[in-house]
């Protein structure tokens, strides 16, 4: 049944549009900044690793003083403003474009996700439907970037749209304490966090090693781009009606049958992204709750765990990108979920909520 829309639910619609924004901006920044300024291949390679470092590295440690000092709305907010900064300085220098488009994209996303995940602790749904535009306007940014597209004028407006139009949204209060449960306590849940820490480290280099080999084509990126999208917008939909661990063990195993034929036809490519992204909101709420009350550290942890398997995807051995290896991860990333679920057990109760005003967000 689809819910009627809240006033909450509309900010988290907000968050989620201005989110493949900015993806799709800053990707379009660091392809560019190279071309702009004529930058040798090495050089390239160069800016985009410390893109990576600035905008995925530092993120725990933004969250960790972004928690601390309750500033969350403030940072995303900065975090659109650094992003246009990097669009006026793009022909001034090529570092300072990406220093400002790697700090303000992850201002954003600790300061935007530390919001959600605050106001909705006991549903994936509605972090599902943040994180997903992300990946389609990443894949977007990415296939453009890569042709020298710089509609950066619309950019501009499009952003500062989007930074007055978030600061004068209500702020998103934190879920009352009668309905925050596990999130709400004081323990963290050491264990099962690095448990959840490692499987999105898996799915990082499973989702780049294990769709290597398809053609590099726009229709392609930006349809797995799309599928990513939906992946986690359904999945975090799913895994609230019919529960975290069901939608992890279906997802995972049906991701594994449909890897063995991934780059048999693109439709099974399309469909095999989805279910291996269903799990996302999953881990990300998951972690969260294992540390309570640092809705964005725990945010920026998963975002370095993630680029942290996606990296070495690039460099390591042959090897280890083989089908067998890839169906092993895979599994191992299911175990992992699992036994941090059992965990913790007090979440496993927001897995198939239906009617509190938490899940009125779609």
């Amino acid at each position: 049944m689809i819910k009627r829309l809240t006033l909450d639910g509309s900010t988290v619609w907000c968050f989620s549009l201005t989110h493949g924004l900015v993806d799709l901006t800053t990707a379009l920044l660091v392809y560019n900044a190279a071309i702009v300024h004529g930058l040798a291949p090495e050089q390239a390679a160069m800016v985009t690793i410390t893109y990576d470092i600035i905008a995925f590295a530092i993120q725990p440690l933004a969250g960790f003083f972004i928690d601390f000092l309750k500033g969350a709305r403030i940072a995303m907010l900065a975090g659109i403003a650094l992003i246009v900064t990097g669009i006026v300085c793009i022909h001034l220098n090529a570092l300072l474009c990406i220093g400002c488009a790697g700090l303000g994209n992850a201002l954003f996303h600790v300061g935007a996700g530390a919001q959600i995940l605050d106001r909705y602790p006991s549903t994936s749904r509605a972090v599902g439907i943040f994180v997903g535009p992300g990946a389609l306007g990443l894949g977007i940014g990415c296939w453009f970037g890569s042709q020298g597209f710089s509609p950066f004028s619309f950019l501009i407006i499009g952003l500062t749209a989007a930074f007055f139009g978030l600061a004068l949204l209500p702020a998103l209060q934190p879920a009352p304490a009668s309905g925050r449960n596990m999130a709400s306590r004081k323990t963290v849940k050491l264990g099962a966090v690095v448990l959840l820490l490692a499987a999105i480290l898996v799915r990082g280099f499973v989702g780049r090693t294990g769709f290597a080999g398809l053609p590099t084509d726009g229709f392609v990126i930006i349809g797995l781009g799309a599928a990513a999208c939906i992946g986690k917008m359904v999945g975090g939909i799913v895994a609230d009606r019919a529960g975290w661990g069901r939608t992890t063990i279906i997802g995972l195993v049906v991701t594994s049958i449909g890897i063995v034929f991934v780059r048999s036809h693109i439709g099974i490519a399309f469909t095999t992204m989805i279910l291996f992204q269903m799990t996302m909101p999953i881990t990300l709420v998951a972690t969260a709750a294992g540390l309570p009350g640092k809705p964005a550290f725990a945010f920026g942890l998963t975002c370095l765990a993630l680029v942290s398997g996606t990296l070495p995807a690039y460099y390591i051995p042959k090897v280890f990108t083989q089908l067998p290896v890839t169906l092993v991860l895979i599994g191992f990333s299911m175990f992992c979920i699992l036994a941090a679920l059992k965990q913790l057990r007090d979440v496993r109760e927001f897995s198939c909520i239906h009617n509190s005003q938490e899940t009125q967000i779609v």
